[in-house]
């Protein structure tokens, strides 16, 4: 279809094939979304809010002297931060909030070999508990914090959002309040990143397995009280973070079912129900004492263990 209307659209056809195709596979992949129940109604976006194009195989040259070569538009200065390793299969051009421009190439090579599961021993496997009050905490009894950056600029954000409100439609001062919105929610957005990113360097840089919790994060935000501090943490964005650093690095990350891990002894599997506001864990049965997000987290790595292979 997209490339259909690039036969009879002038302006279309200045732009590569491929990237035109790949707009009409981005519309097509949101319908097929929003029928299948996993996504809204697609919405039409505005110019000004298409923020990114993909070349899938072709249409795009590196060159170290010259810059980065695209199809259409020639020679584009590029800063290299990092070296290419591997095949380069695509290519996305990503426009963020702060008016820069990104190159963001995905590549295919051939990560480190994995140990087994069944070789690991188990001083190397970390459980985790991921939390509200603690961003995280593990089974050897360490813990952190999450600062909270959505809190820390929740004052400006309103501020700014109320003047914006307040501007005329179309008007220049509202589309410079919308500028400096955006570039503050990006900001937080890279102050959670970046603090995800050193977290789980650090887990793996100790560890070969990290067990986490399957959340259901979406239900979770139902919990309207709560949804806010939930999205600040972000917590599917660290098992995603997680997966791929232990992908690149040739570890393990493994996935237990929630249900109970809060509720039941680490150490003799008694149920100890308890609600929000307990934060002690006190087993009756084997007299276990010890802080309640420990004791998930020992229990996680407990599942953890239980689902990883016996050895031969």
């Amino acid at each position: 279809l997209a490339l259909n209307a690039r036969k009879h659209n002038e302006p279309l056809q200045t732009i590569h094939s491929q990237v035109v195709q790949n707009a009409g596979d981005r519309i097509h992949r949101s319908f097929r979304n929003f029928f299948e129940g996993r996504a809204r109604f697609p919405r039409w976006k505005k110019p000004h809010r298409y923020n990114s194009m993909t070349y899938p195989q072709s249409g795009f040259r590196l060159n170290p002297e010259k810059g980065l070569l695209l199809s259409g538009l020639g020679y584009v200065r590029i800063f290299v931060h990092r070296p290419l390793l591997g095949r380069v299969k695509h290519l996305t051009i990503k426009r963020e909030a702060d008016g820069e421009w990104y190159a963001v190439f995905v590549t295919e090579r051939e990560g480190p070999k994995k140990k087994s599961l069944a070789e690991i021993p188990v001083e190397r496997i970390r459980g985790a508990d991921m939390g509200l009050e603690k961003f995280v905490a593990l089974d050897d009894a360490t813990s952190m914090e999450y600062p909270g950056f959505l809190r820390q600029s929740e004052d400006k954000i309103k501020r700014l959002q109320h003047h914006f409100s307040m501007k005329q439609n179309g008007s220049r001062r509202r589309l410079e309040l919308g500028r400096r919105l955006d570039r503050l929610h990006l900001h937080v957005r890279r102050q959670r990143e970046d603090f995800q990113n050193k977290l789980v360097h650090r887990i793996f840089a100790e560890n070969d397995v990290l067990v986490l919790e399957k959340l259901n994060v979406s239900g979770m935000l139902r919990n309207y009280s709560l949804a806010r501090s939930i999205s600040d943490a972000s917590w599917s964005s660290f098992a995603r973070r997680a997966i791929f650093k232990a992908e690149s690095l040739g570890k393990h990350t493994i996935f237990v079912d929630p249900w109970g891990t809060t509720q039941f002894c680490h150490n003799c599997l008694w149920w100890v129900p308890k609600d929000l506001t307990e934060r002690e864990h006190s087993c009756p049965e084997c007299g276990e004492t010890i802080p309640r997000d420990e004791n998930s987290a020992l229990l996680i790595k407990r599942l953890g263990i239980l689902r990883s292979p016996a050895p031969d």
